[in-house]
């Protein structure tokens, strides 16, 4: 058992949407896991989470670090923050649980990658999608041949977002309207979930080109908020990313075809604010048949969490190979130039 001495203590770095569920995470492993602090630069949000988990807060990154309680982060932050923060964390000598997008290009995930590598940390993708038992039960399946060889995946992520409240819309945080801030809006906002999940799923195959086409349609936003990706691997296999801020009613869903049959997940929930942001539920197929639904219990961000924190425990990487996000990021950005250009992109 682990005791209280060695129950990590983590911090979450951003108050908002995500950060609330990671605190909740955080709670579903007392057993290893311990809220050291929050932070956050409104101190009213900042007390108020503190006041509610029954822990300290601080309103700098810079004052946190300094608190010897605090082993590991929880980042939270605008993309465009992801990098310098977790840099200046394991600098610090902090293990570093990112949310999605790791970081905004191949390079600053790479930084990032080589500074963890250094100074033998953690450092762990929010990439929460993967533990999902439908999603780890789909994983076993293509992995078994349960549906032969695959060679087609459909990720569809297309919902709908605004900056001022409309009915059948969720509504935006404001940095959102920022293009630098999100890194590209649709790209890493969702390509970070849809392309990690198609390249976990296609574990031994290897991505060769990339291309996408975009477009900006809801002129709140900045960036590209439907766009489309399509990458072909080493085998002939093929994946699509459908990617939407202006779908109404909403749907997600993955379709995975091969050679004798095919796997389907429907996907629901996740944004409703009244609930825990990026929680959802699920219904996996086999073919026609319905293998589970409903919501699982513990969430999927608190088996994250727990992923993360037992690594730091025993000394290890994190399952969320580090090799696995800089082939997400390198689709990514190969994803937004071959948008720019119209062209194919070799990777």
């Amino acid at each position: 058992m682990v005791t209280l001495k060695e129950k990590i203590g983590v911090a979450v770095i951003g108050m908002g949407r995500v950060g609330r569920t990671h605190l909740d995470a955080i709670a579903l492993n007392p057993d290893i896991a311990r809220l050291a602090a929050v932070i956050d630069t409104d101190e009213s949000r900042a007390r108020a989470a503190a006041e509610e988990t029954g822990t300290k807060y601080y309103l700098s990154v810079d004052e946190a670090l300094t608190d010897p309680e605090i082993q590991a982060v929880v980042i939270c932050l605008p993309h465009n923050l992801h990098q310098p923060v977790a840099m200046q964390a394991m600098d610090a000598g902090r293990h570093v649980l990112v949310e999605k997008p790791m970081a905004t290009s191949f390079a600053d995930a790479r930084e990032m990658v080589d500074r963890a590598k250094e100074k033998k940390l953690v450092l762990q993708a929010g990439q929460d999608l993967r533990f999902l038992d439908s999603f780890q039960e789909a994983k076993r399946r293509v992995m078994n041949g349960d549906i032969g060889q695959v060679f087609n995946i459909l990720f569809v992520m297309a919902e709908a977002f605004t900056l001022t409240p409309a009915p059948g819309r969720f509504t935006t945080p404001p940095w959102w309207r920022d293009v630098e801030k999100t890194g590209g809006l649709c790209f890493p906002m969702m390509g970070a979930h849809t392309v990690d999940i198609i390249l976990w799923l296609c574990e031994g195959k290897k991505p060769v080109r990339v291309y996408s086409e975009a477009a900006s349609i809801n002129p709140e936003l900045e960036g590209m908020d439907e766009v489309i990706i399509t990458i072909r691997f080493d085998d002939g296999a093929m994946a699509t990313n459908h990617l939407s801020l202006n779908t109404m009613p909403a749907r997600n869903d993955l379709l995975i075809v091969g050679t004798e049959g095919r796997i389907q997940i429907n996907i629901a929930g996740g944004h409703d604010l009244k609930q825990l942001v990026g929680v959802f539920s699920t219904e996996l197929y086999l073919g026609d048949k319905l293998i589970s639904s409903g919501t699982q219990h513990p969430h999927n961000f608190a088996v994250a969490t727990r992923e993360f924190v037992s690594a730091i425990l025993e000394k290890r990487p994190s399952s969320v190979g580090h090799h696995d996000i800089l082939n997400q990021m390198a689709i990514l950005d190969a994803a937004r130039k071959s948008a720019e250009i119209h062209q194919p992109v070799l990777l």
